[in-house]
């Protein structure tokens, strides 16, 4: 064998070697909505296609990935969890898109945030053995029951954003999915992990509303009521882009827990 076709044959084969699937790959068909979906070989590749929008409508973590999840989400790499170190990034990218763009004088420009696993995180409750970190279908009873602890942390590095949209002369909106009859927990676990003075705390009066309609509808009553979105952020793609005055930009917080569509 000629020295040349010996050198391609170990190139092909370090590269190989080197491309590897993630170590927790045996293939699935995740269900998706009561149909097969696609198959998942590597939890990397599953996590950034839900994150950028493109793997949709999965009710559960699929198994083979509930470990890379945990992990993901609790595991310290230095001083801080990949998780942490992610909305950090976020966070960065919008305070310094926000102070590239005061407010006008006179007008409502507006932040936006969602609610759950953008200001209060859900971790303590999926990290529970029931939830197993996603892993497990979600328990509408066993959740709420979570919220009226009232002890849901702040969401990593979000309150240096939600704190300089105010400074700067911001108005401060909340708009969650989650129902009306959960306001006066959520005001005093709100304020308890460090947010406070908002102008619109916007929950859901009709349970059986698609939260999809839902923050599609109070969008649109934000803009007739004079509030112009300027920054709109969210852990979910429903959160950031349907309907009208959806902010002049969106900032996702990840999120590889859950999928709301």
């Amino acid at each position: 064998m000629r020295s040349s076709t010996i050198i391609l044959i170990l190139a092909a084969t370090l590269l190989l070697a080197d491309a590897r699937p993630d170590p927790e790959s045996n293939p699935i068909q995740l269900v998706t909505d009561g149909r097969v979906g696609s198959v998942v070989t590597n939890c990397r590749s599953w996590r950034l296609a839900s994150e950028v929008n493109n793997f949709r409508n999965w009710r559960v973590v699929p198994a083979q990935c509930v470990k890379y999840v945990k992990n993901y989400i609790t595991d310290i790499v230095a001083v801080e969890t990949q998780y942490e170190a992610d909305v950090a990034m976020v966070v960065a990218e919008a305070v310094e898109f926000l102070n590239s763009v005061p407010p006008t004088a006179g007008k409502n420009d507006t932040w936006l945030f969602d609610l759950t696993d953008t200001l209060l995180s859900s971790i303590p409750y999926y990290s529970s053995p029931d939830a197993n970190f996603g892993g497990n279908a979600f328990n509408r009873t066993a959740f709420n029951d979570y919220i009226k602890e009232g002890k849901m942390p702040a969401v990593p590095a979000i309150k240096e954003l939600y704190n300089e949209a105010q400074k700067k002369g911001f108005k401060v909106v909340i708009l969650s999915g989650t129902s009306e009859d959960l306001r006066e927990v959520l005001e005093a676990n709100l304020k308890k992990a460090g947010f406070e003075n908002w102008e619109k705390f916007i929950l859901k009066k009709k349970p059986s509303m698609p939260t999809r309609d839902f923050k599609a509808s109070e969008r649109a009553q934000l803009k007739k009521d004079g509030y112009k979105v300027i920054g709109n952020v969210g852990d979910q793609w429903i959160d950031l882009l349907t309907g009208k005055n959806a902010g002049k930009r969106a900032f996702k917080i990840p999120n590889a827990l859950y999928y709301v569509k």
